[in-house]
C-alpha cells in the first residue's frame, strides 16, 4: 500500500469530500459537547426535581444523604 500524505488525499476528489465529511462531523460533535457542557447541570436538576415530586430517590439526593 502506497503511502499518502494530506495534500495527495485533498487533491482527490473523494478524499475531499471525505475531508468535509470529518470537518462537518466534528463540528456537530463540537456543538454537542457545547450543549452539554451548557445545559448538563439544568437538564440533571430538572429531572431530580421531577423525581423529588414524585419521591423517587435519586443520585444526587442519595450523594447528598452521605
Amino acid at each position: 500500500m502506497p503511502k499518502t500524505n494530506m495534500a495527495t488525499i485533498v487533491s482527490n476528489n473523494r478524499g475531499a469530500a471525505m475531508m468535509e465529511y470529518a470537518l462537518l462531523v466534528s463540528l456537530v460533535a463540537l456543538t454537542i459537547l457545547g450543549g452539554f457542557k451548557v445545559l448538563g447541570g439544568g437538564v440533571l436538576m430538572a429531572f431530580s426535581d421531577i423525581n423529588r415530586t414524585l419521591n423517587v430517590p435519586t443520585l444526587v439526593d442519595d450523594v447528598k444523604a452521605h
